[in-house]
């Protein structure tokens, strides 16, 4: 029975209230592959910025390195060249 008119209501509104809590499980379900795959997406995405922080690291420890060893070559090569100028 429709709750307003009092009349019975048609067989294909029956149906579609029957199926709405079926229909509404599916749809819960969906979204919660839908939130898994975006768990597994930030996940995959969290460890390659893990991977290129990593990467970077060493790559800027190398070039502080050869910097260091820069410096220090052109300090010792400086003192040689004042001592070499002084004796001749």
């Amino acid at each position: 029975m429709d709750r307003h008119t009092g009349e019975q209501a048609p067989l294909w509104l029956k149906q579609v209230r029957a199926q709405a809590s079926e229909l509404k499980a599916r749809e819960m379900e969906a979204s919660q592959v839908r939130a898994q795959r975006f768990q597994e997406l930030d996940r995959i995405r969290i460890e390659a910025e893990k991977k290129v922080i990593a990467e970077q690291k060493v790559r800027d420890r190398k070039t502080i390195q050869v910097a260091a060893w820069s410096v220090l070559a052109i300090v010792v090569l400086t003192t040689l060249l004042l001592i070499v100028l002084d004796i001749v």
